[in-house]
């Protein structure tokens, strides 16, 4: 049986040059707790690292939700989401709720770190980090 694995980062669509992600009410519990305000920061991992990770994740899906390529088992999981209900983004899903949002309106898939700006200006990433470069790093 093939499973996901579990990693310290997130993913994201850019589309036309804008970053599409959904906003869940539990990031105000975290924002709060880590004293944090503003509008989500972005950091693309390194496009290789991106690759790696898009890959591995997209053999997991291929694995689960069989076709005969990965953009049918990518459109399988999609249309497996949509029967049980699982249409609308959910809070810790994000690669599925990429993989929807490409289905439904295209885009680009994007893997990194994201957070919240701090008041004294540095940055807490809930997801990811600033040094994190490798998969290695990510699979912390």
């Amino acid at each position: 049986m093939t499973t996901f694995p579990s990693f310290d980062g997130h993913f994201w669509v850019e589309r036309n040059g804008e970053i599409i992600d959904f906003y869940f009410p539990e990031y105000n519990f975290i924002k709060k707790v880590n004293g944090c305000g503003g509008e989500p920061i972005y950091l693309s991992a390194p496009l290789e690292t991106q690759q790696l990770v898009i890959k591995i994740m997209d053999n997991c899906v291929k694995s689960v939700f069989k076709g005969e390529n990965i953009e049918e088992s990518k459109k399988n999981l999609c249309l497996f989401s949509i029967k049980y209900g699982r249409e609308t983004p959910q809070f810790n899903c994000c690669l599925q709720n990429c993989y929807m949002e490409i289905y439904k309106n295209g885009g680009n898939l994007v893997f990194g770190s994201m957070g919240w700006r701090k008041k004294n200006g540095t940055i807490h990433y809930e997801y990811g980090g600033e040094n994190y470069l490798t998969w290695k790093d990510f699979k912390k």
